[in-house]
């Protein structure tokens, strides 16, 4: 938790968010502080949002009750408390761990391993990056049997568990992450996207289904920002795997 007591000689304190759309975190902001919704905005896009607090013109004495009660109300949302990318915060986690992550993506295409691999000391925590973009790939590179993708389709809660599964296979990866998905959901509702995320480790894998909101490079960019999300909690010890 942030020393809020270091805010007081800051003329602005940021914290970052992921899972909330702008219009959410503003409502939850209007509803439970709103006399100083005004010295507060709201920045990003898909679904990644870091929430600015103008602290000096609050003032030492509402100051801590203002930032107490931000981190109350979007406690399961906060990745980090000050202004830094989920990339960079990710990073972080895996450098401070010293656990090394292998990265296979579909519908992402390589977002997520750009977004860690943009950082100083990538090398001793990223250990690979797999497009695994075709079925064929899913089953050469990392062991995805073929009746499960005739069974369940490429897009599919068994294969995002398998491709970490694939991954995990080598030594050398601690985590595993995976993504697969549709850019267009049932090839109807072209500003939805069906995405699973495959995430952990020897102990554990978990699956996560989501339906992101967004053009087709909007819901790609929001799928790796949630792998990601999902990535530092786990090393925080909050996901269930």
């Amino acid at each position: 938790m942030i020393d809020i007591n270091s805010l007081l000689t800051q003329d602005t304190f940021t914290f970052e968010t992921f899972g909330l759309t702008k219009e959410q975190i503003l409502t939850k902001i209007n509803n439970s502080v709103g006399n100083y919704s005004n010295c507060i905005t709201v920045n990003g896009d898909c679904l990644d949002y870091a929430v600015v607090v103008d602290s000096k013109s609050i003032g030492s004495t509402n100051i801590r009750m203002l930032i107490s009660k931000l981190f109350t109300i979007f406690t399961d949302n906060i990745y980090a408390e000050k202004d830094i990318t989920i990339g960079e915060r990710a990073m972080e986690y895996l450098m401070l761990t010293k656990r090394k992550i292998g990265i296979a993506e579909s519908i992402t295409g390589g977002i997520i391993s750009d977004m860690l691999i943009s950082n100083d000391g990538a090398s001793e925590v990223v250990s690979e990056g797999i497009v695994s973009y075709s079925n064929f790939a899913k089953i050469s590179r990392l062991a995805v049997k073929p009746q499960t993708l005739d069974e369940y389709t490429a897009v599919s809660e068994p294969v995002a568990y398998q491709m970490v599964s694939g991954l995990l296979k080598q030594d050398y990866n601690d985590i595993g992450l995976s993504t697969t998905g549709y850019a267009t959901y049932c090839g109807i509702l072209s500003t939805k996207g069906l995405v699973y995320i495959g995430i952990g480790d020897r102990d554990k894998i978990k699956v996560y289904r989501h339906i992101f909101q967004g053009e087709r490079n909007e819901i790609r960019k929001t799928a790796a920002n949630a792998a990601l999300f999902y990535l530092i909690k786990k090393i925080k010890g909050k996901l269930e795997v």
